[in-house]
C-alpha cells in the first residue's frame, strides 16, 4: 500500500475515531471559552462534528453488515431463528459489526464511565442463560465502549452531557448506591 494511503486504509474505524478526537479536543476548548461567541461557535463545531461521527459510524456498521452471509445478517435483525452453528470466524464477524464505536456516545459519558460501562457490558455477556446472539451483541458493545474511550482519552469529560440518554441510564443503574 503507497504511503500516501496512511492509516485510514488500514484501520477500519479510523474515521470514527478521527471525529471522537477532534469532539475531545473541541470540549477542551470550549471549557476554555472566553466569551459567549466563542462558547456558541465551539458548541456549533461539536454538533457538527458529533453527526459526522454518527454518520460515520453508520457507514461502518453497514460495511460490516454487507460481509456478514445473508442468514447472519436476517438473524442479526431478529427476523430469523438460527438453525445452524455458527462458525468461530462468523462469532467474531458478528462481534465486530457491533463493536462498531458509536458516534452516538460523544457527548454523553466520560472515558472513564464508558470503561465502566464496558466491564457492565462484558459481564451481562457472560450470563447463563443468556442466548447467543445477545452474548455476542453485548460482548460487541463492551468493545465499541471501550474503543470510544480510548479515542476520547483517559481525561475526557463532556461538556452538558444530556441529562437523559441510555447510557446515562444504564451507567447510573450500574453504578447507583441505591439503599432499596
Amino acid at each position: 500500500m503507497p504511503q500516501w494511503m496512511g492509516d485510514h486504509m488500514r484501520d477500519p474505524n479510523y474515521y470514527i475515531a478521527l471525529c471522537a478526537r477532534k469532539f475531545a479536543d473541541l470540549t477542551r476548548q470550549l471549557i476554555l471559552a472566553v466569551d459567549a461567541e466563542q462558547r456558541d461557535k465551539l458548541n456549533a463545531l461539536l454538533q457538527y462534528v458529533r453527526q459526522s461521527a454518527v454518520q460515520e459510524t453508520n457507514s461502518e456498521r453497514e460495511r460490516r453488515r454487507r460481509q456478514l452471509p445473508d442468514d447472519l445478517q436476517r438473524w442479526s435483525d431478529r427476523k430469523v431463528q438460527l438453525a445452524r452453528d455458527i462458525t468461530p470466524v462468523e462469532v467474531e464477524a458478528l462481534r465486530g459489526y457491533y463493536a462498531v464505536p458509536g458516534g452516538g456516545l460523544l457527548g454523553t459519558l466520560s472515558s472513564l464511565e464508558m470503561s465502566r460501562l464496558a466491564d457492565v457490558y462484558e459481564g451481562w455477556s457472560c450470563t447463563a442463560d443468556l442466548d447467543r446472539l445477545s452474548a455476542i451483541q453485548t460482548q460487541g458493545f463492551a468493545d465499541s465502549m471501550r474503543s470510544m474511550a480510548d479515542f476520547l482519552g483517559p481525561d475526557h469529560v463532556p461538556h452538558d452531557p444530556p441529562a437523559r440518554s441510555i447510557h446515562r441510564f444504564l451507567y447510573e443503574k450500574a453504578f447507583s448506591s441505591s439503599e432499596d
